[in-house]
């Protein structure tokens, strides 16, 4: 296990502790540290998804979707334009996936120690 000064508090912990801090990912941890944290037993990804806020407009037409060109008003359409199109879908927001690392729960980790010991019996 790698032991990391904090910038913070100026004491040296163990690198897997750094999850738990507000600051991360801080100046300290680099692309080897974090991916030793990555590959830790002791943490663990919890994937969310972010809200977005964007307005687009995207065109159905004969089943296929295709994103409105930029010269699009939807004040004023432009009837020429939509002549081939089905549907015109208002999309406002999006949601893009966001994954998180946390430090696995005292109960979680405590278990697993006993867990490893009774399937090597």
């Amino acid at each position: 296990m790698t032991f990391i000064r904090c910038p913070e508090n100026k004491k040296q912990y163990p690198i897997t502790r750094c999850v738990a801090c507000p600051r991360f990912p801080c100046k300290r941890v680099g692309k080897a540290e974090l991916s030793e944290i990555m590959a830790s037993d002791r943490v663990v990804r919890q994937a969310s998804f972010k809200e977005r806020r964007v307005t687009m407009y995207i065109f159905r037409k004969k089943g296929t979707l295709i994103e409105a060109p930029a010269s699009f008003d939807p004040d004023d359409p432009d009837l020429e334009m939509l002549e081939d199109v089905d549907e015109v879908l208002v999309i406002s927001k999006v949601l893009v996936k966001q994954v998180r690392l946390v430090v696995k729960p005292k109960e979680a980790a405590a278990s697993e120690p006993e867990q490893k010991r009774a399937k090597k019996r």
